[in-house]
């Protein structure tokens, strides 16, 4: 997997979103939501498939956390993905 360091300045509308985006509890840290606004952009310019994101984000759960998933579950979220794809 590629690996690319970022160093930005948010100012305005951007900076207060981010922040908020936080805040509000739908992500845990700032990385992580600059993490997932470049992912959606790869969905939305068709550079990423929402089945790739998907994946993307449970590997990136099981590095936060440590917690691993019984294959089946895994399984069973993947056959989820794919009918929604």
């Amino acid at each position: 997997m590629a690996e690319t360091k970022v160093l930005i300045k948010l100012k305005g509308v951007p900076a207060s979103v981010h922040s908020k985006l936080v805040e509000k509890g739908y992500y845990s840290t700032k990385p992580e939501t600059l993490r997932a606004g470049i992912v959606r952009l790869g969905q939305e310019f068709g550079i990423v498939s929402p089945t790739e994101e998907a994946w993307m984000r449970l590997q990136s759960e099981i590095r936060r956390t440590g917690k691993r998933l019984p294959a089946r579950q895994v399984l069973r979220e993947h056959e989820g993905l794919e009918t929604e794809a």
